[in-house]
């Protein structure tokens, strides 16, 4: 098996036709053919070699997704280093956690925003030695240093498939992130088996947004590697949509809140046209699931042009993605294989593809993946692609932390003619003082449809009945008031306000009706704030920490019992 350093040195040698990113500046896009990109590689590489940094050696990079990450990740493993991701969205705490845990001494930092960070923690992180800072001087000149590419070939030929590649962080949904070591292993398992299902090549091209610091992002890097397709970098989250009609991607990679919001925006839209408003009655009929297809085959063609008009599938990761939202895209013609993975397992280790799609669940494994199910519904899972160990607790114990060769995932799940459906977190099942266990991600999906609502978190362990937190979509609230000619100050006023409980009421009462009693919602509060990533309230891959906003509304939520 190669490393990806090996197939990073023969895709140089790719035709010049090639595109192998693109990226927008000073308002123009601009691209790097393969032989191009590897060139800036190289100097790269050959500039931290100058610098002191050696194989085995943490390199840090603390910067948003964007074409020198990707430059850096690759000049980094190119010669036999280590790189740690930091989350550009982590607080203080996590950012100096993941520096000092992984004894990083040289720091590459992108962008006025992060750079500031930087400045703000170096006094309290003086094992940084050297910091490379994007688009300054220093950055210039790493990318000019002068020297053929005899050292970085060298440096690839002792790169070995068990060295280790990159020590992972999670973002964690409670307390501080562990390090998840990965080898070049690892990585080839996850990219050689994507490659195998899905079927790409170099004429395709992805939108690439999702943080490099989540090991979904950089796979999609990686992947363009072995594969030769192009990636092509968002200006950022906010510019996705004009992004995608300029560039017309035809694959995408994202976790389901993107998903998610894409297909609230459009519910808002919907709702605005005369004609739905008249058809809801006869819309309301029909199951919720033909209701999604019904709007999907309706709406194609539009849907299509929003994406550029030559999408061809996305890939969903990170969470669970809401079956009816997988319909309505499907409908559409816009396919969405929802995949299964973690950090320790280097991304996916089961998906849905062109070949095997089941709704509802999570796909079929990998080629070299074997899941096995616990006595207690425990997804247990052995396979090249799971992680070395923890970093710094690899060697703890006969097996770490695996079981009999397995490791156990923390997800509950079963599998079904092959397909694994996941049930919940085994931490984030819920028992209410009667003995039922409750899975929240379904009772907090159903109410993510509408989109007024942002996010939510369900509570109930060891109580009566579950209780649920909600926030509330700035935007979306603010044009439902304005349609409905509801009178507030400012949006605070608005989340507190009569008419916003009693629609929250509606939407809640009609998830209860799908629901046993036992887990149905019995009490409910709104937030006048939503939760954000800032704010320690979300994870960086946008799922709602558990554990900490249960210490953060305490109050709020016992006072709702």
């Amino acid at each position: 098996m190669k490393t990806l350093p090996e197939v990073l040195l023969e895709a140089a040698g790719r035709p010049l036709n090639w595109k192998a990113v693109q990226y927008k500046k000073n308002g123009q896009w601009q691209s790097l053919n393969w032989s191009e990109y590897f060139q800036k590689i190289t100097a790269l590489s050959n500039y931290l070699m100058a610098s002191g940094v050696k194989r085995g050696d943490r390199v840090a990079i603390l910067a948003d997704t964007c074409v020198e990450w990707a430059i850096s990740d690759l000049a980094i493993l190119s010669i036999g280093a280590i790189t740690v991701p930091v989350y550009p969205n982590g607080t203080p705490e996590e950012f100096a956690h993941i520096l000092k845990d992984s004894g990083a001494r040289t720091l590459i930092v992108g962008g006025a925003k992060q750079l500031q960070k930087w400045q703000d923690l170096k006094a309290s992180v003086p094992s940084i030695e050297d910091c490379l800072i994007v688009e300054q001087d220093s950055w210039k000149n790493a990318l000019a240093t002068q020297g053929d590419d005899k050292a970085i070939r060298d440096c690839i030929s002792k790169i070995t498939i068990d060295d280790n590649a990159s020590i992972v962080y999670t973002s964690g949904t409670s307390g501080l992130p562990k390090g998840v070591l990965l080898t070049h292993r690892q990585i080839m398992s996850e990219v050689t088996d994507i490659a195998s299902v899905f079927k790409i090549d170099h004429n395709d091209m992805t939108l690439s947004f999702l943080p490099y610091a989540h090991v979904l992002g950089r796979v999609e890097m990686w992947l363009s590697v072995y594969v030769g397709y192009t990636v092509s970098f968002a200006e950022s989250i906010d510019r996705i949509k004009n992004n995608l009609v300029e560039i017309a991607p035809t694959a995408l990679i994202a976790v389901p809140r993107i998903f998610e919001k894409i297909y609230a925006g459009i519910e808002s839209q919907l709702s605005q046209l005369p004609f739905v408003t008249r058809a809801t009655d006869t819309l309301n009929r029909f199951s919720p699931t033909a209701t999604s297809i019904i709007k999907g085959t309706l709406l194609s063609r539009k849907l299509k042009a929003a994406f550029g008009g030559r999408m061809r599938f996305a890939i969903s990761g990170g969470a669970p993605l809401d079956r009816e939202i997988g319909q309505f895209f499907r409908a559409a013609g816009l396919p969405i294989y929802e995949g299964y993975g973690l950090t320790e397992s280097t991304a996916s280790i089961t998906v849905n593809t062109p070949e095997f799609h089941r709704f509802g669940t999570v796909g079929k494994p990998l080629p070299d993946v074997k899941i096995k199910i616990a006595d207690d519904g425990e997804i247990l899972v052995k396979s090249q692609k799971i992680m070395k160990g923890y970093y710094k607790k690899e060697n703890a114990g006969a097996d770490g932390p695996f079981i009999d060769g397995y490791f156990p995932t923390g997800d509950i799940g079963h599998l079904e003619d092959g397909y694994l459906v996941i049930t919940d977190r085994k931490k984030d099942l819920i028992k209410t003082s009667g003995g039922k266990y409750v899975a929240p991600q379904k009772l907090e999906n159903a109410l993510k449809r509408n989109p007024i609502v942002s996010n939510v978190l369900v509570h109930g362990d060891q109580k009566k009945y579950i209780v649920a937190l909600i926030t509330l979509d700035e935007s979306e609230t603010k044009r439902w008031a304005k349609q409905n000619s509801i009178m507030f100050d400012d949006f605070r006023d608005l989340s507190q306000s009569q008419p916003v409980r009693e629609s929250i009421a509606k939407l809640v009462a009609s998830a209860n009706s799908e629901l046993a009693s036992f887990e149905s919602i019995k009490k409910f509060s709104v937030l006048d704030h939503d939760f954000t990533v800032a704010s320690g309230e979300l994870t960086p891959s946008l799922k709602v920490k558990r554990k900490y906003c249960d210490q953060k509304y305490r109050a709020t939520i016992e006072a709702l019992y």
